[in-house]
């Protein structure tokens, strides 16, 4: 189990934490990466239920999900849905890619978004991933991810600085 985030649903002001388990066979494993929230107890520190499965890697439906990471989730009181962003691909290289599903509630399997990524390799930037939704103080959601400069995805790129950048990006949830 990795990639821990914590949520609060701002419906009920229950916590939960979020998770991943296996690797979706990157490594060779060959059972999917699955993404789980769990509610927690009112101080948060203490699991108070039992996990549910969101959502697992569909290399069918989304050839670019070789595996799902990296969960974060966001409610929205206009369209009245649960925002699931979640990194697939390779995080070393530019199949890295962020995407999102629905979920209505939270005790069931959510909706995948369309067949592509909403944030993928674009011009200057490679292997978008490992984003974090967060609200400003307006209401105004926003995603915070990592990319590598184009052409210096991952850490042995020769003649790159060996690092991910941060970058910052206003959304808008439909």
């Amino acid at each position: 189990m990795i990639d821990p985030a914590g949520f609060t649903d701002p419906t009920t002001q229950q916590h939960y934490l979020l998770y991943k388990s296996n690797d979706g066979g990157t490594a060779g494993v060959g059972q999917p990466a699955i993404i789980y929230i769990q509610p927690m107890g009112s101080a948060g520190r203490v699991l108070s239920g039992p996990p549910v499965e969101l959502l697992y890697n569909n290399t069918t439906l989304h050839p670019w999900e070789q595996t799902v990471e990296n969960p974060s989730m966001i409610y929205s009181s206009t369209t009245k849905r649960y925002y699931l962003m979640f990194s697939g691909g390779l995080w070393d290289n530019q199949t890295y890619s962020e995407g999102v599903a629905t979920c209505t509630v939270l005790t069931s399997m959510c909706s995948d978004g369309p067949s592509d990524r909403f944030l993928h390799r674009y011009t200057g930037v490679d292997g978008p991933g490992g984003g974090s939704f967060f609200v400003d103080a307006t209401g105004s959601p926003w995603v915070v991810y990592a990319g590598w400069a184009q052409g210096c995805d991952g850490y042995g790129a020769t003649g790159c600085l060996p690092a991910r950048h941060l970058f910052v990006v206003q959304v808008t949830l439909h």
